[in-house]
């Protein structure tokens, strides 16, 4: 009843997989119309079966009412040279086929097409290993308000040696009600700025 998958880089700097690996389970939960899901990093031996996951890439999935349906992570370097892969990074998920199938809506719920344009704005910046991208994300999210539509990591590269990474984001800004002025949109980006700043991310100009 478990399904699982796994994703190798062969950049040991690269920590992209762990993030190529989410999207595509994201796009499978979605696909399958299960509810929401949320990542967590609670780190929970009964249902990671994987003992040795990178401290800040490893978490449960849940669905909106805390079933777990599953868990993703990257193995830390003794798990990849346990199994032969010293050299490359990887990522692995586990899925709970019956937790999948009681988690997904018998309906469908559609949004009607944008009436007014959206307009994208991207950001990169340089934090330290320990920041995760979905802190990143959430202070996004916080500082631009309901003009933010989605928020999308593109971009991301681990330095190991200074203890640094670099992240890239594409930000999509729009409204129901009317079009947005570009002025709007760099205001909102000075404000997302500033706050990012202020939790002494060094956003790059």
């Amino acid at each position: 009843r478990l399904m699982c998958g796994a994703v190798v880089a062969h950049r040991k700097t690269d920590a992209s997989q762990f993030y190529l690996l989410k999207g595509a389970v994201e796009n499978l939960l979605s696909s399958l119309n299960i509810g929401a899901c949320y990542f967590v990093d609670d780190y929970d031996d009964a249902h990671i079966t994987v003992p040795r996951l990178h401290p800040s890439r490893r978490a449960l999935i849940k669905t909106e009412n805390g079933t777990v349906i599953g868990w993703i992570g990257e193995m830390d370097k003794k798990a990849q040279k346990y199994f032969g892969l010293k050299k490359n990074r990887v990522a692995a998920c586990e899925l709970d086929l019956l937790a999948m199938m009681d988690a997904v809506q018998k309906e469908h719920f559609y949004e009607p097409l944008a009436k007014y344009p959206f307009v994208s704005r991207d950001i990169s910046m340089r934090v330290g290993t320990q920041t995760r991208v979905a802190d990143v994300e959430r202070l996004i999210y916080d500082a631009g308000g309901d003009l933010i539509t989605d928020v999308d990591l593109f971009d991301l590269y681990e330095n190991t040696e200074n203890g640094e990474r670099s992240m890239a984001f594409h930000i999509v800004f729009g409204s129901p009600e009317r079009t947005l002025t570009a002025d709007e949109v760099d205001t909102q980006m000075v404000v997302i700025m500033t706050r990012l700043a202020e939790e002494n991310i060094d956003v790059k100009k």
